[in-house]
């Protein structure tokens, strides 16, 4: 069986291997299932993205003046993180935000998103707005953070490759 060692990405040998060994398990388990009248669904919450590249990750020690509107570190993870902002730097942070972080996330209110049922259909925990900051910062194929917290593959953000979920169908 496939061991991850965090060394290897989504086009690496050990993946390709590892997938092979997961179709023949799904064919086999559908083969037990033959003439017994039920369908196997297999799908995923998220497509995936190799961040092993340098290019890929947005460091916050490349940008102090971003750290600056803080008034504590991010929060969430590298995909989806949740700002807290300085209540005098907002107009600063939103302005950073769409300059310099333009080509690589979108910025929504936490509010908004509540308000939008994103973090569900219904009534909110009261301690949500506590956790999700002022401000959530969607990233396209990048991930923000300290290097120390990078992954080889990330998934959640709204690239086109994490956007696109597989759905597998056997009857």
């Amino acid at each position: 069986m496939y061991k991850p060692n965090y060394q290897n990405g989504t086009d690496s040998q050990g993946a390709k291997k590892h997938f092979i060994e997961l179709d023949k398990k799904v064919k086999s388990f559908a083969k037990s299932l033959k003439n017994k009248n039920t369908a196997i669904i297999i799908s995923a919450d998220h497509g995936l993205i190799d961040t092993n590249e340098k290019n890929k990750i947005i460091e916050l020690k490349n940008h102090p003046r971003f750290v600056e509107t803080l008034a504590m570190p991010l929060s969430g993870e590298p995909r989806v993180v949740y700002c807290y902002v300085r209540p005098q730097k907002v107009k600063e942070f939103k302005n950073y935000v769409k300059t310099e972080f333009k080509n690589a996330c979108k910025i929504y209110k936490s509010n908004d998103l509540v308000k939008s049922n994103y973090f569900g259909l219904f009534k909110p925990n009261e301690k949500l707005k506590d956790r999700i900051g002022d401000y959530v910062l969607i990233m396209k194929d990048l991930v923000l953070g300290e290097d120390q917290n990078i992954f080889i593959g990330n998934h959640g953000g709204a690239s086109e490759e994490e956007m696109f979920v597989p759905l597998i169908v056997i009857e």
